[in-house]
């Protein structure tokens, strides 16, 4: 449980960070508020993990990877747009090894 907790808060300041990044060097709003929104329910998530013994924060942490993950292996299929190769492909590493962590997490709960 406090390695979900602990991987949850790192994946959601990395969303953060990576947003807030992508802000400062090109300017795009949009990154801003989905790394900030993104990362915000990561950070929801692994708070939950420690207060609440269900399941949810499983599944809240499951749509973020989704919306992420997604997002991000989309992006390096199509055009990049001048973004950096990098930091899509970072924060995909990240997302599948936090899949990991989650289902692994999720199935000792279970």
């Amino acid at each position: 449980m406090h390695i979900f907790f602990i991987s949850s808060i790192l994946y959601g300041l990395f969303l953060i960070s990576s947003g807030m990044y992508r802000f400062y060097m090109a300017g795009s709003k949009n990154a801003l508020w989905f790394g900030v929104v993104m990362g915000a329910f990561a950070l929801l998530a692994g708070l939950l993990s420690l207060k609440k013994p269900g399941k949810m924060p499983y599944y809240i942490q499951s749509v973020v990877i989704v919306f992420v993950g997604g997002f991000f292996i989309k992006k390096i299929m199509g055009d990049l747009e001048g973004d950096s190769l990098f930091r899509v492909i970072s924060l995909i590493i990240c997302s599948v090894l936090m899949a990991i962590l989650t289902g692994i997490a999720f199935i000792r709960k279970a």
